[in-house]
């Protein structure tokens, strides 16, 4: 019971993201276009990239130095569960989505704002960068049936 309630947030990220995989393979099956190349670009090494910078530079450094590790938030989930959207996550999700108006257009860059929400509030949450990577990646499998 520990365990699920420590990482209620994470586990409620992946799951979210598996229904909607698992919607968006039933219903776009046939744009289905798997590459080895393009699997380990946008699955591995682009959520390690950009988690460490977004989450594990800018979102921290924001945390540490304009906060002075105050929490200021606003709560988005029961407080029980321990869980808030932090200020500075929300600032590093405004930054991460901009980034994505430099290749992609603007309806692209919004999409990517909520899930990049949930990966800082993941973050936010145990502190580690293997989470939002993991989720990132995970949630990058789209590409593959876009």
């Amino acid at each position: 019971m520990f365990i699920a309630k420590k990482y209620f947030v994470f586990i409620v990220s992946f799951l979210g993201g598996i229904v909607y995989f698992v919607f968006k393979l039933i219903f776009f099956a046939d744009n289905f276009d798997f590459n080895i190349h393009k699997f380990y670009q946008y699955v591995i090494i682009i959520p390690i990239l950009e988690e460490w910078i977004f989450r594990g530079n800018i979102q921290r450094t924001l945390k540490g130095k304009l906060y002075k590790n105050k929490k200021i938030s606003v709560t988005v989930i029961s407080n029980a569960t321990g869980s808030f959207i932090s200020v500075q996550n929300v600032i590093t999700s405004v930054l991460f989505a901009s980034m994505h108006l430099i290749y992609s257009p603007a309806s692209h860059a919004l999409m990517v704002f909520i899930p990049s929400l949930i990966f800082g509030l993941v973050y936010d949450k145990h502190q580690k960068l293997i989470f939002p990577v993991f989720l990132h990646g995970f949630y990058n499998l789209d590409v593959f049936i876009i």
